[in-house]
């Protein structure tokens, strides 16, 4: 009877196990959209109970303990289920999670770099590094790595909403959405994308649309916290309190605990406590924290004593609290008394029921003496600049506040740190070295008449404190400063700025608005004479460019232009202006100037470069040819925009006669008669070796041909056939007695004798470095980041969207050293290769270990192509000799392809191009197929 029925019992007995692992994991399932955490954890620890063997509960668990902010609990799952699995990648994926939520960077990177090198073709391990660095900050990194993860898997979850969550934070909306609609394809729990696409929606201004899709969020998984606290601010900017002040509770409950000690304590909801103690923690800037305290004397009414932690900045500013209050320096180092409760100090308006919240708290801070503000001559508006605020990312840019500085009676004084380089004491005193803490902040904002600023610490500070306060609030409703009005009935002293969708901060409207302000009889002033005095200011103007400090020497000129009306200092204003790439501010400076004085030769010359570098060439050479031909610098400005326009012998003709001469005897060009040759370079290194191709015909010539050039060259041109040696620039030896001379540029005239100039040679005239490429399947590109000029050069961070390509390894050629730190500081030392010493020394090495090189106008690409190795070069986003303009190949190297930048590309979409281009390279040669490439090398 048994052995007949124990087949079939056992089969009843796998069915009936079966259905109950299924009930528990649909229980859990259910558990976790209803936001029952216990719920949820009691059925998975059932469900591992009963199929212990099966990781996906305890893994399951461990990912709700992780996002509920228990991270030992989690981690110890983790690693319990690691040491049975030690090769699962979701395990160790997890672990990597928990490690860079713990703060422990540096573990959790190394674990990324290990799963990785063990799995590179597995999606999880792109996508966890991406998420790293998207938390991070590091976003081209994090996009780059993320896009390898769907190049691996099209279908990845984590990494199509990933990049949809990071193109909307690049303001990418529309591709954003996109991706975010393909991910809801695919997912199964559809809540977090769709409060994403509604985070999207919103930074669009599209509020009802993303109303929309966090209701739908909503009915999917009523715990899903994020879409809870967006669709309380929301409710909030739209006046919607109730609803606003449920979804945030609700998002407060599903938020993580709070930290130590206040995690052990029982958070307060609001419900009357006879005698109730109450420990607030504060959450987010001090400028939160100090908007905040109005709210305490509400408590001491209601008979709640409450204990505050300051934070650090704060601490010196509050002296004796509001009655039934407590301030407490480290709450960690104090027991918290049996039946206190705990909550955040920004819940309190909603716990308590404040709408409107009541008038800032009186603050009397303690005296601080400090010395007297210098205000210069004519100083009417001592005005405060607290240009970083609580977020730098979205305030103006440290040097837009410098235009404050024409305002006539106005004097400026930084209360953040100066940004150097940008800024300078004699237009922005510095007052942030004196404040060691807010006390003394407030002492300095007692001597001001004004402060401007986004929201921050010392903005907030001085509203409080009564003084004027003009704050920049960012574009569109927001929950704190209502949607529109100048107004807000937090600080009755403050006047709100609001800035429009998608234009630059509202620094204009204030510049106005302080002239208005300054205008009148000057205060007393104490310091520096007149401000705006045209030789003191033209002669700090000048020390400044020389410095590089050109932001600020602008200002200068522009205050000189003010009182004198000069067409010199108009030029030197256009040329700083044009170095610091607004070529179009420059024109509005030069055209009334020379519409005045017609015949200033500085503002015609100066007027021919910014028409070049808005790549009006033809405009450029008309000015050009107006000057007269003796103008210091006219013959090289007019050969290098020849060049640019492609006219190549006739710049060549003209280039490089306004540089010193040679040492006699000199060159003529005919048979050296026995002598030597010694060629002197007379441009950078670049140049020199665009321009070596003709030492070999001048060596054919029947002289032993010295190269003088820098000393970093040296190895790298050795090579070059006919040249006997190179030596750095200094005395010449005795072997160079009687040799003839010339400038490097001399060249192309010379060799082309009385009929002209000879034309670039263009084939390859260096030596190829041995092929030492390493076979694993990959195409090795080499990258040279940057250029010349660096403003007008394609930066790193663009080219880490090639790392997207799994058939790709990319090699910085500028090796370890300043490359290998820039590297770092945006964290893609996983996505490029470094190797070998930094500058020259290894550059022929690099070069022979990759197929291809992709970078801007640098050293680097320019021996590459000189080697005859295919080169995607990126050429300046303005005219540069060098490259013809808008021409995507080069008069100088047949295997150079260029990709300029269009006229209405960035440089993500510039490289975008070259990704596309990479793929089919990339795919080719993977496939072996015989995809052709203009190199001495042949084939990939």
């Amino acid at each position: 009877m048994t052995d007949e029925t124990g087949p079939e019992t056992g089969t009843d007995t796998d069915v009936t196990l079966a259905e109950a692992i299924g009930t528990e994991a649909e229980r859990a399932e259910l558990a976790c959209r209803e936001g029952d955490e216990a719920g949820a954890l009691d059925a998975l620890a059932r469900l591992a109970r009963l199929a212990p063997d099966r990781i996906g509960a305890a893994l399951a668990a461990a990912r709700l303990h992780r996002r509920a902010g228990r991270l030992r609990l989690a981690l110890s799952l983790c690693l319990d289920l690691l040491a049975r699995h030690p090769d699962d990648i979701e395990i160790r994926q997890e672990v990597a999670e928990c490690l860079d939520l713990a703060g422990c960077d540096e573990a959790a990177r190394d674990l990324h770099r290990r799963l990785l090198r063990e799995q590179p073709e597995k999606a999880a391990s792109w996508c966890g590094l991406g998420r790293l660095l998207l938390r991070e900050g590091h976003l081209a990194a994090a996009e780059a790595c993320l896009r390898r993860a769907l190049a691996l898997d099209p279908a990845d979850l984590p990494a199509l909403e990933g990049v949809g969550r990071l193109l909307g934070r690049l303001g990418e909306a529309r591709m954003a959405g996109d991706l975010l609609r393909d991910a809801l394809c695919v997912a199964a729990r559809p809540a977090p994308i769709q409060t994403a696409l509604a985070g999207v929606l919103l930074a669009e201004g599209r509020a009802a649309e993303a109303l929309a899709w966090l209701d739908r969020a909503l009915a999917h998984d009523p715990a899903e916290a994020e879409a809870r606290a967006l669709r309380a601010e929301l409710h909030q900017r739209a006046g919607r309190r109730d609803a606003a002040w449920e979804d945030a509770a609700w998002a407060r409950r599903l938020a993580p605990p709070p930290p130590p000690p206040f995690d052990a304590v029982e958070p307060w909801q609001g419900e009357p406590v006879e005698g109730l103690t109450l420990w607030l923690y504060p959450e987010g800037s001090p400028a939160r924290t100090l908007r905040l305290l109005r709210v305490l004397p509400v408590l001491a009414e209601q008979g709640i004593a409450a204990v505050l932690p300051l934070p650090p900045p704060l601490r010196p500013l509050l002296g004796e609290p509001p009655a039934g209050v407590r301030f407490e320096a480290d709450p960690a180092a104090t027991a918290l008394p049996p039946g206190a409760r705990v909550a955040a100090l920004p819940d309190l308006p909603r716990l308590l029921g404040l709408d409107p919240l009541p008038p800032p708290l009186p603050l009397t801070p303690p005296p601080r003496p400090q010395p007297p503000l210098a205000r210069p001559f004519g100083t009417r508006l001592a005005v405060g600049l607290a240009w970083g605020g609580d977020d730098p990312a979205a305030a103006p840019p440290p040097e837009a506040w410098l235009d404050l500085a024409l305002v006539a009676g106005v004097a400026l004084f930084g209360l953040e740190p100066a940004v150097a380089g940008i800024t300078d004491p004699t237009l922005i005193g510095d007052l942030a070295q004196d404040c060691a803490d807010a006390a003394d902040l407030a002492a300095r904002l007692a001597q001001l008449d004004l402060v401007i600023g986004p929201p921050s610490l010392a903005s907030e500070l001085a509203a409080t404190l009564g003084r004027p306060v003009w704050q920049i609030v960012p574009a569109g409703a927001d929950p704190c400063w209502g949607e529109t009005g100048e107004t807000t009935p937090l600080y009755p002293s403050m006047r709100l700025f609001r800035a429009e969708p998608g234009l630059p901060p509202p620094l204009e409207r204030i510049a106005a608005a302080l002239a208005e302000a300054a205008a009148g009889p000057a205060a007393e002033t104490v310091g520096p004479s007149d401000p705006f005095d045209p030789d003191a200011t033209l002669a700090t103007g000048r020390l400044l460019a020389q410095a590089g400090r050109r932001a600020a020497a602008a200002i200068c000129f522009r205050r000189a232009l003010t009182r004198r009306a000069d067409p010199a200092i108009a030029a030197e204003l256009a040329d700083t202006l044009r170095a610091l790439g607004r070529p179009e501010a420059a024109a509005t400076v030069l055209e009334p100037a020379l519409a005045a004085a017609p015949e200033s030769a500085p503002c015609r010359q100066a007027l021919a470069l910014v028409r070049r570098d808005q790549g009006r060439l033809d405009d450029a050479l008309a000015l050009l040819d107006g000057l007269a031909t003796d103008t210091p610098g006219r013959n090289q400005t007019l050969a290098e925009t020849l060049l640019a326009a492609g006219r190549v012998e006739e710049g060549l003709a003209r280039f490089g006669r306004d540089r010193p001469l040679p040492p006699e005897p000199r060159w003529d060009g005919g048979p050296p008669e026995g002598r030597g040759l010694v060629v002197v370079a007379d441009g950078d290194a670049i140049e020199t070796v665009l321009l070596a191709r003709y030492l070999p015909l001048a060596a054919a010539r029947g002289g032993l041909v010295t190269l003088v050039a820098p000393a970093e060259l040296a190895g790298l041109l050795d090579g070059l056939a006919g040249l006997e040696a190179v030596r750095p620039p200094g005395p010449a030896g005795a072997d160079e007695a009687g040799a003839l001379h010339a400038r490097l540029s001399d060249l192309p005239r010379l060799l082309g004798g009385p009929d002209g100039v000879l034309a670039p040679p263009t084939l390859p005239y260096l030596p190829p470095p041995p092929a030492a490429r390493r076979r694993d399947g990959r195409l090795r590109v080499g990258l040279a980041w940057g250029g010349v000029p660096r403003r007008a050069a394609c930066p790193l961070e663009p080219l880490l969207c090639l790392a997207a390509e799994p058939a790709v390894t990319l090699v910085a050629l500028a090796g370890n050293g300043p490359a290998a730190a820039e590297l770092a500081a945006a964290g893609a030392t996983l996505l490029v290769e470094t190797a070998g010493p930094a500058g020259t020394a290894g550059l022929a090495a690099r070069l022979a270990e990759v197929d291809l090189v992709i970078g801007g106008d640098r050293l680097e690409t320019h021996l590459a192509a000189a080697m005859g190795l295919p080169v995607w070069l990126i050429p300046p986003a303005t005219p540069n000799w060098r490259w013809p303009w808008r021409h995507e190949d080069s008069p100088w190297y047949p295997s150079a392809r260029l990709f300029p930048r269009r006229p209405d590309e960035g440089w993500r979409e510039t490289v975008a191009r070259i990704g596309a281009a990479l793929r089919v390279v990339a795919s080719s040669s993977a496939q072996t197929t015989r995809f052709r490439l203009t190199s001495s090398r042949g084939p990939l």
